[in-house]
């Protein structure tokens, strides 16, 4: 029997360069009480560092609290055990199986930088809300 997985294991050592599927059962072997005590850790020495006013800490934690295997766990795991779970997000893309679920917190973990999807986009100038004189119209349609 394999040792679970903690949300201390480096994730290099769960997962190889060239190929991101791994073995199926690792999704089950998660401790899940081990994850969520390191979010809520995480999240604490947040709280500490920005009522001490630290705020570069604050960031430095929060890139640690995105990054780490815990958060992205505890985050496939609610996302796809919520009641709809089988309705495909903004990315039409839905978790079902366990390796489906692992390989979601391991692409998580590839992404360097999320690139944000354009749902809508409104412009509005500050000329189009007044007129010369400066105040502000009250005839306007946005």
């Amino acid at each position: 029997m394999r040792e679970p997985v903690t949300c201390w294991t480096k994730l290099e050592t769960m997962k190889s360069n060239t190929n991101i599927n791994v073995d199926t059962s690792r999704w089950h072997d998660i401790d899940w009480l081990e994850c969520q005590q390191k979010v809520q850790h995480l999240q604490y020495k947040i709280v500490v560092a920005f009522n001490k006013g630290e705020i570069g800490e604050v960031k430095q934690l929060q890139h640690n609290l995105t990054k780490s295997f815990a958060a992205r766990a505890l985050a496939v795991r609610a996302v796809s055990n919520n009641p709809g779970s089988k309705t495909p997000g903004v990315d039409n893309v839905v978790w079902q199986t366990p390796t489906e679920k692992w390989n979601a917190i391991l692409e998580l973990g590839l992404q360097s930088t999320q690139s944000s999807i354009v749902l809508e986009s409104l412009q509005t100038t500050k000329r189009a809300l007044f007129d010369e004189s400066g105040s502000l119209k009250t005839d306007c349609n946005l």
